[in-house]
């Protein structure tokens, strides 16, 4: 029996033949990849909610932690992160006076504004490297994967 040895002489067992250790090996690769374009700190999630409060002023924090499927409670820190820069500004969401309202201030428009420049030289590098149709396939078996684990 052969067995599945890493680049390192490891021995992966069964671990190559499990979606769950190659998302992450791929999330963590893309990050790296995204870190490396960017030249920033910022990473890909939260250019992910940046552009997202960006695409939607006012919204509650609850509202964006669950399109991005955060809880709330993990959204907390990362919008106290994204104030402390000055990326984001709260006001108090009409109507409740428990949430906040989310807005993007000059200085997060600035910075999703360079991120998205950098992402698209990304995806256009990936789309190179896998063949356009491989990616937008890699993309629809991603999205199939989300509603598998979420049904």
């Amino acid at each position: 029996m052969n067995k599945a040895l890493d680049e390192f002489g490891l021995d992966l067992g069964n671990l190559p033949d499990m979606v769950g250790v190659e998302l992450r090996i791929g999330q963590i690769l893309a990050e790296r990849a995204f870190s490396e374009v960017s030249h920033t700190q910022v990473s890909p999630g939260l250019f992910m909610i940046l552009a997202l409060v960006r695409n939607n002023p006012g919204q509650k924090q609850t509202t964006l932690a669950g399109s991005v499927k955060l809880d709330r409670s993990t959204m907390v820190p990362i919008m106290d992160h994204c104030e402390r820069q000055g990326w984001v500004e709260r006001k108090p969401y009409a109507g409740d006076r428990r949430a906040h309202a989310i807005f993007i201030t000059r200085k997060g428009q600035e910075l999703v504004q360079k991120l998205e420049q950098d992402v698209l030289l990304l995806e256009q590098k990936i789309a190179v490297r896998m063949g356009q149709s491989e990616r937008d396939q890699l993309l629809r078996l991603l999205k199939k994967f989300h509603t598998a684990v979420t049904d």
